[in-house]
Parts: structure tokens; sequence; C-alpha cells
């Protein structure tokens, strides 16, 4: 379905628009009803309407599907979060952030059983993540327990990969593992269903922050373009169909400037934390 809604988008391109600058935006939904084309093509129009171009919209079956098509020269916009923008650096420059909850940082968190005060006390514990590819839930805590001195394939005993956040704090409260690595704070995902979360689980420490996802375009795109791009998302939020489609598509619906110097944390914690 989703290979149909991207070729009908680019069947559409074609046929419209001839002779204006063109582009192709990228990006990996969170949401499986963001894969849907009539819930993208509003933002697509009003985006097209602010900047005068061509927006081709490509919907990446993944995030290595979306890295090789940046590195073909496929996308030149694209909404990526921080590990996927460090691979692709050489090719993109990453320039607004997504500002959540007031914040344009984020961080990860080490979640434990209520009656653990220590790090000492997770040795030979079982441990969930969410997936070896999430930062806040794997990159940032192995980057913090090597920090500490913990080698966590040897520290825990059993490794949980729970598939999402929500998942592993769930693993934690049904007593499977005794530390849980999540986002800040991501009880909230599991607290409708489990309103005794912050009385069973504690917050043991939090790991390094780093800048939040954002949009990056090709190192190509001129300076006029760049900033055209930019206002064209900040005036197209004033719109409340927009907004709502931006809070559904990138977790929040406002932007700050940022540059891909911003970024050489995740470097450095991806480098220190190795291909893992």
């Amino acid at each position: 379905m989703r290979k149909l809604i991207n070729l009908f988008l680019l069947i559409l391109s074609i046929l419209y628009g001839c002779g204006k600058q063109q582009y192709t935006v990228g990006f990996v939904p969170s949401h499986e009803e963001m894969t849907r084309m009539e819930n993208l093509l509003p933002l697509k129009h009003k985006l097209e309407q602010l900047t005068g171009w061509e927006l081709r919209i490509y919907v990446a079956q993944d995030y290595d599907d979306l890295r090789d098509k940046i590195k073909k020269g496929v996308v030149q916009i694209a909404f990526l979060p921080p590990l996927l923008y460090v691979d692709v650096m050489d090719e993109m420059d990453m320039i607004m952030k997504v500002i959540r909850h007031g914040k344009g940082f984020y961080r990860g968190e080490i979640l434990t059983s209520a009656g653990i005060d220590s790090i000492s006390q997770l040795k030979g514990a079982n441990w969930a993540f969410p997936d070896r590819n999430s930062t806040s839930g794997y990159l940032l805590p192995v980057y913090y327990f090597r920090k500490h001195g913990i080698d966590p394939d040897t520290f825990f005993n059993y490794k949980y990969e729970s598939g999402s956040h929500d998942a592993a704090v769930i693993l934690l409260l049904r007593g499977n593992v005794q530390v849980a690595t999540v986002f800040d704070d991501a009880r909230t995902l599991v607290s409708r269903n489990y309103p005794d979360v912050y009385e069973k689980t504690r917050v043991l420490a939090y790991t390094d922050s780093i800048p939040n996802d954002g949009i990056a375009v090709i190192r190509g795109m001129s300076e006029k373009n760049r900033k055209k791009l930019i206002n064209a998302f900040r005036e197209a939020r004033k719109d409340e169909v927009i907004r709502s489609i931006m809070e559904r598509l990138f977790g929040g619906d406002e932007f700050a400037e940022t540059s891909p110097r911003e970024y050489e944390i995740v470097k450095k914690i991806r480098e220190a934390v190795g291909s893992e």
C-alpha cells in the first residue's frame, strides 16, 4: 500500500507544477495513519503554496530505506532522528529541530523497580530496551553505562529487545526485567492502563541530552531556499489543520533553527558506543 501511495504521489508531482523548483521530502512515519496520502497532502500543498516549489513526498519503509534514498540523491529534504542524521552528515545539513514541550533536546532514562537504589544492584539483572536503533532507549544508555565503567554486554543477564518504549516499561512492571532504558518519561505511555507505574518504578539516572529530531536539507541547497523552507514551516503552523498534522508527523508543531554543529555530540556518542 505504501509503495502505491508513493507511486501515486510521484505521478501527481510529474503532472503538476512543471518548471518549478522540485524537491523530494522523505520521512519514516511514527504513526501508521501518517502513511496515508490524504493525511499528508494538506501539508504538502501548504508548503508548496508558501515556497512556490513542487514537492514530492517519499514515505520510506524504514530508516535504512530513507538513508539509502538520501545517499543516492533521491531525497533532498528529510525529517531525521539524530542517529540517522549522523549517518548522512556528508550529504545533508540539519537546519531545523523540533521543539517538544518547550524543549529542543531530549534524553534517555534508566528506569528500575522501585526498590533499587544504585546501579551496582543491577548486576546480573535483566534489561529491556526498545531496539538497538533507538537513540534514547539504547545508544544513550549504553554510552551512560560505559562512562560509569559498566560493560552492558557482561553486566546484565538477559537483554530484551522489546520493540517499543512502552513495551519495555511493561516488561519492567511485570517483573520480567529489573531495568528498562527508555526516553524521558516513557511511563506516560502506559500510565492510563497501569496507573501505579509511578509507584512501582523509579528513575535511577538520566543520560546525556542530545538535540531533537529535525529537518535536514541537501548540502547544495542555497541559503535563500533554506530560509524559505524555515519560514514556510513557521507560517504553516499558524493553520490549525496543518499544526495538527505536524504534531502527528513530528511529535511537535514548533521548530527552531539549528546547525550540524549541534549534532556533533550525537556523532561523538555514536563513535564511542560503536556500531552496535
